[in-house]
């Protein structure tokens, strides 16, 4: 398991943009299942670095027309197998968001303040 005290360190550039729930469609949706990509969460160093090198973008789940969720964001990722670029997402919830400081690297979200509360309320 990773440093769970990792903080990510942000640059200007790091901003995912938000994109049109329209792209999350069924064929790109992947859930936990990246050849060769660990979307895993208990790593925060491994996630974090998975993102900033990966993602391309995101939206809220609640929107996505296929595998809706209330409590999440959809996230774009654009990776390379065996020399084959590849494109797909999954969902990250808001509260690992909070927890691992990743809301900074989407550009425009925002979490739920009911979301937030549950959070600290956990601490």
């Amino acid at each position: 398991m990773g440093d769970k005290f990792f903080e990510p360190k942000y640059k200007e550039d790091d901003l995912r943009p938000k994109m049109s729930a329209a792209e999350f469609d069924y064929e790109r949706w992947r859930g936990d299942y990246f050849i060769g990509v660990s979307v895993r969460y208990d790593d925060k160093e491994t996630f974090y670095k998975m993102l900033r090198r990966y993602c391309v973008g995101w939206c809220y789940s609640i929107d996505c027309h296929i595998r809706p969720q209330t409590e999440s964001i959809a996230v774009m990722l654009n990776y390379n197998i065996d020399g084959e670029d590849d494109i797909g997402w999954f969902h990250i919830p808001f509260w690992i968001l909070i927890q691992d400081n990743l809301d900074k690297l989407f550009d425009g979200v925002e979490v739920p303040a009911k979301i937030i509360k549950q959070y600290r309320q956990t601490l």
